[in-house]
């Protein structure tokens, strides 16, 4: 199991007015995707894939459970 803290800022367009967009989402990859989490590079941009779920039963934070994490060029993200 590994944990790590994704960021994603860019902007977005909300009822056709341009917003910009900015977070930290606590992640967990278990098993296979834990070996991958655990060779990705800080600072690369990753195009990332799981579900939501609670942090434990009792909390209402958020944290994103890895399924798929691939990596991007700068020109990919801005897709």
């Amino acid at each position: 199991m590994v944990e790590a803290v994704v960021a994603f800022d860019a902007p977005q367009v909300e009822n056709h007015q341009p917003r910009q967009a900015a977070f930290e989402l606590s992640v967990i990859a278990i098993g296979e995707m834990a070996q991958v989490l655990n060779q990705a590079n800080s600072g690369q941009f990753y195009r990332v894939q799981g579900f939501l779920n609670r942090k434990s039963l009792k909390s209402v934070k958020l944290r994103l459970h890895l399924t798929h994490l691939s990596p991007l060029s700068v020109d990919d993200s801005l897709n």
